[in-house]
């Protein structure tokens, strides 16, 4: 068939021609019933709507799904290009950031769920404190208390406080990574955690109360960047030997705790930390890392003897393993071998820098692939 071309204006033989006239002519012009006959050999038209086009030469971008999947006719049937599969667990962006004390946002982005695509094209805010914006239509705000953010087939995102408990949409499988639940009948994708901590209602911490589920690229962890500076009188010595430091040796540091929740038990946990310490005595020095407060430490960073006030930094870049999905904190405790007052980011005369001198903490789950 033809193309058939209608021009904006039809001119008369001795009629003048002006710039209205002409852009008339030209913006009103339309172009009509184009098909693959009309096109080069090797090239398409391309047609977008909910309904395939009769044209089984041409691209087709169906509208009909979200977002819009192109299409092409393989002689039986059309075909997404996309390879006409969505990569399973498939996620990109729906990054979950704490706006206030008691408000989240949950970023723009795409989520496969039961092999289908669900997208969000803006941000969604949230709050503790509102009863509709947790599934199940009841706040459950409280205090020390982990929260999880999840996304159904119809692009709901909501509250609850219940772990994933299943690997896959259907909630059959529990075994490997879980990222599905059901929350008042309702099967949500699970996308990250929030910790409530003890203060109100239960807020969230700004540097380590935001967890997002480590996928595709996207990392769970927090960090932790201190430059405030103190110093302990008689502090509690680290002894400087082959025993493992234990939670009643040491004083805590500045900072001294910081919350994590990993995702999936099989997790590696990466601690990073950087403190520096000073004491009034000529000794070895030590930083010891704990969990919860209790036991014997995961790990240590520590040198051998440095003159007294000689201020040393102590990095320390260890893995352990997560062995659950639960809130947990790392904890850090600091000493010398031998008795004095500790310093932290400071000397006994005095802060030096003003308070560029920090302390860090960083916290990453290692999660192998998706």
């Amino acid at each position: 068939m033809a193309a058939t071309i209608t021009k904006g204006k039809t001119f008369a033989a001795t009629e003048e021609v002006t710039n209205t006239k002409l852009h008339t002519l030209v913006d009103s012009a339309t172009i009509a019933n184009i098909d693959q006959t009309n096109m080069a050999s090797s090239y398409g038209v391309v047609f977008r709507g909910t309904t395939a086009p009769s044209d089984t030469d041409a691209l087709w971008v169906d509208t009909s799904a979200s977002p819009p999947v192109p299409k092409f006719y393989d002689g039986s049937s059309w075909t997404s290009i996309r390879g006409g599969t969505i990569s399973t667990n498939y996620r990109e962006g729906l990054i979950l950031t704490r706006s206030g004390a008691e408000t989240l946002s949950v970023g723009l982005g795409d989520v496969e769920i039961n092999g289908s695509i669900v997208s969000k094209a803006a941000a969604t805010s949230l709050s503790l404190s509102t009863a509709s914006d947790w599934a199940g239509g009841s706040s459950l705000q409280a205090t020390n208390t982990t929260g999880y953010v999840g996304i159904d087939a119809n692009g709901n995102i909501k509250l609850h406080t219940t772990a994933p408990t299943h690997s896959n949409a259907e909630l059959t499988v529990t075994a490997g990574k879980k990222r599905y639940v059901s929350w008042s009948s309702v099967t949500y994708r699970v996308l990250s955690a929030f910790r409530m901590n003890g203060t109100g209602s239960g807020e969230i911490n700004a540097n380590d109360g935001i967890f997002n589920l480590p996928e595709f690229g996207i990392r769970n962890r927090v960090r932790i960047i201190d430059g405030s500076s103190s110093q302990i009188a008689s502090a509690t010595t680290i002894p400087f030997d082959d025993t493992t430091p234990q939670w009643s040796e040491g004083e805590l540091l500045t900072p001294n705790s910081i919350n994590f929740v990993p995702f999936f038990p099989n997790s590696k946990i990466r601690i990073k930390t950087w403190h520096c310490l000073g004491h009034s005595a000529s000794a070895n020095k030590a930083v010891a890392v704990f969990k919860d407060g209790a036991g014997g430490a995961l790990g240590v960073s520590w040198t051998t003897t440095s003159a007294a006030q000689e201020h040393i930094p102590l990095p320390m870049d260890t893995e352990v393993d997560a062995s659950d999905a639960n809130h947990r904190t790392y904890d850090f405790r600091g000493g010398a071998s031998a008795a004095g007052t500790l310093y932290i980011n400071k000397q006994s005369t005095g802060d030096r820098f003003n308070s560029l001198t920090v302390s860090m903490i960083e916290i990453e789950e290692l999660v192998e692939g998706d």
